[in-house]
């Protein structure tokens, strides 16, 4: 949450304020609000200034008591001091539009006053002010998507950080399985040598074995020897 500075002049009894703008607000909107303490037979008055900047003000009030009947007059006036709007009661609200140009809304300080005619009881006032304005519409919706453009480019750099680093993983486990192929085909065709050639010796042995037994049998070579009678 950004913090903005807001020109509203108070009175002393002022014991809450709160003003904020969202970094995430397009709207151009910058936004108070405040509580006072109206004395009885007393009047508080509140000066905004209005900039040509600004394209409309919008002011809500509400008393914190439900049995306030005519006793708070809510009184707005331009900076000629002509009355722009009053009213009487517990709740109330009007709004301001600058770029309307059948309203001939004047330009400068607006005073906002709020007279307690009780005799012997104060009112507490929750006040709420809305002031669009133009410039910071378009200063804002330009810092954002500033912002946003970068968080994206930083998004991007770090996406591709990834992707060169997958890639690298992959070029090592598509070397590794390159390797790995070739050592499995030689060392199958190792091992299919291997094992004809084992063949071929336990067959040439066998075969060496049989015509050596079938030597050692054979007795036709053999003179001198005659059998018994």
């Amino acid at each position: 949450m950004k913090m903005l500075t807001l020109s509203l002049v108070i009175p002393p009894l002022l014991f809450t304020c709160s003003m904020a703008r969202d970094v995430f607000d397009f709207t151009g909107e910058v936004f108070s609000d405040l509580s006072v303490v109206i004395p009885r037979r007393g009047k508080e008055c509140f000066y905004q200034p209005i900039d040509d900047n600004v394209e409309s003000v919008y002011v809500q009030y509400t008393a914190l008591r439900e049995d306030i009947f005519d006793e708070l007059q809510f009184i707005v006036k331009d900076p000629t001091g002509k009355l722009v709007k009053q009213s009487s009661g517990e709740e109330n609200n009007f709004d301001l539009d600058f770029t309307n140009a059948s309203e001939h809304h004047q330009r400068g300080t607006y005073s906002i006053c709020f007279l307690n005619n009780h005799l012997f009881r104060d009112v507490i006032v929750y006040l709420e002010l809305e002031i669009w304005n133009e410039d910071s519409f378009l200063q804002d919706v330009a810092e954002d998507a500033e912002e946003a453009l970068d968080s994206v480019g930083e998004s991007l750099k770090k996406v591709a950080e990834n992707v060169k680093t997958m890639g690298l993983h992959s070029n090592k486990l598509s070397q590794r399985y390159r390797r790995d192929s070739f050592e499995l085909n030689y060392s199958n065709a190792y091992v299919n040598n291997f094992g004809i050639v084992t063949c071929l010796i336990i067959i040439c042995a066998g075969l060496f074995q049989v015509y050596f037994i079938k030597n050692l049998f054979n007795t036709s070579h053999v003179h001198g020897i005659h059998s018994p009678t």
